[in-house]
């Protein structure tokens, strides 16, 4: 089973998740860019969070990503296409063809994991993109037992929490910048009665415009 939980992660794919409003602006055009967390902070058009998540992000992101953090935006790995749902009701399934030469993956959040283990990161934790499925199988190995079984694989590899601090799973690092054309698939929970059967009708056409396909759950 534990083989079979490596093949499976081999064909994992990257989630982004975020509100609605975010995904409406990013369909709007070609020429719009999903922004990092600095640069949208360095734009004035997000403030900081102003609890103690500023100084976690900002020490981790100094400790892996020294002196180019605001280059890269956060994803998770995932099986089903779901990713976490604090972060925003939208997951963004992302082409792997388009950013596995420029993604890495690690072992967990890793503003808690840094904080929770020191900044004196030793080696084990993280990977290149090919490598995804050694480092689930090193992390999850030990959830597998006797009862386990595929369908499980979802749920061990994103664990939802109550909170962002308490959501668990693989993080996605990509170098670089993200169009709705980076993307493969919108997945949505539909909410609402017609009113919301006709703006998901309205979002799938120019979801279409960007080759990205909508999928409602």
């Amino acid at each position: 089973m534990v083989e079979s939980l490596e093949v499976a992660f081999q064909g994992s794919k990257a989630v982004i998740n975020r509100p609605l409003a975010d995904l409406e602006r990013l369909v709007a055009s070609d020429r719009q860019l999903y922004a990092s967390y600095y640069q949208r902070l360095g734009a004035e058009v997000q403030a900081p969070d102003g609890n103690a998540w500023d100084s976690w992000r900002r020490m981790a992101d100094a400790t892996l990503f020294p002196l180019f953090e605001e280059r890269i935006r956060f994803a998770a790995l995932s099986l089903d296409g779901m990713g976490l749902q604090s972060y925003g009701e939208c997951s963004l399934v992302l082409r792997e063809e388009l950013i596995a030469h420029r993604a890495s993956v690690f072992e967990d959040n890793s503003a808690v994991f840094l904080r929770d283990r020191g900044y004196q990161l030793s080696p084990g934790h993280r990977a290149v993109w090919e490598d995804r499925s050694r480092l689930g199988v090193a992390k999850l190995a030990s959830a597998v037992h006797t009862g386990t079984v595929p369908a499980d694989f979802p749920g061990l590899l994103v664990q939802q929490g109550q909170t962002a601090e308490e959501d668990r799973f693989i993080e996605v690092h990509i170098w670089g910048p993200v169009t709705a054309r980076t993307c493969q698939c919108a997945i949505l929970i539909p909410k609402g009665g017609k009113a919301g059967q006709a703006f998901r009708k309205a979002l799938r056409a120019r979801l279409a415009a960007q080759g990205v396909e909508l999928e409602v759950r």
